[in-house]
Order: structure tokens, then C-alpha cells, then sequence
């Protein structure tokens, strides 16, 4: 359901036209932006919030088109590490003991039925 609002949002408001090449003069575009790369050098970007330069458009259209699972599993391992470092790493390493709980904390809303 996602990937067609996605796709519904994505034709309606024409930003396909930022992912998608309209000439073949993007493959030596490509190749110039490479060699910036190569060399350490930055590549001239035209705007870079709204275009991306040649060779991202090609390296992102290879990789989803012939290595769609790849991708799937990569973004899955990215996004299990993000989990560990945000969540396993903040995790409270300090626990209060059973003493030091008030009794008038309760953790389900209800008053407690024993002591305990």
C-alpha cells in the first residue's frame, strides 16, 4: 500500500523527473562525475536539493534494477543497526531495586491487590 501512494505521489507531483534521465547525454555526464570522484574532487552541482547529479541516477537505477533483494537485505541490515545503536545502546543500564519502587506506583492503573 505504501509503494503505491508512493508511486500515486511520485507521478502526480512530476519529481519523477529528478530520478528518471531524459537524453543520453547522462552517460558521459556520468563518466565526468566519476572522475571528480576519482581525483577527490567535487563534482559541480547545478542544485543540489533538488537534482541529482548523473552518475547517483545510474548507480541507484543498476543497483534497484538488477539487485533488488540485495538491496532489500542491505537496508534491512543499515536499519538493524540503527535500532541497536538507538535503542540497545540508550537502554537505562541503572535498575531501581524492589525497595526503592514507591508503593503508590502503579504500573497498570490499577491500586495493587497484595503488598507485594
Amino acid at each position: 500500500m505504501n509503494g503505491l501512494v508512493f508511486a500515486v505521489c511520485l507521478f502526480y507531483t512530476s519529481q519523477w523527473k529528478r530520478l528518471v534521465p531524459d537524453s543520453l547525454g547522462v552517460i558521459p555526464e556520468a563518466w565526468t562525475i566519476l572522475m571528480h570522484y576519482v581525483t577527490f574532487h567535487h563534482p559541480p552541482e547545478i542544485d543540489p536539493f533538488y537534482h541529482y547529479n548523473a552518475l547517483q541516477c545510474y548507480v541507484a537505477h543498476c543497483i534497484s534494477w538488477r539487485y533488488p533483494r540485495a538491496l532489500q537485505y542491505l537496508t534491512k541490515y543499515i536499519l538493524q543497526i540503527i535500532h541497536y545503536l538507538l535503542f540497545a545502546l540508550l537502554e537505562p543500564r541503572v535498575r531501581s531495586p524492589k525497595e526503592g519502587v514507591s508503593p503508590f506506583l502503579w504500573l497498570n492503573g490499577k491500586i495493587p491487590a497484595s503488598e507485594e
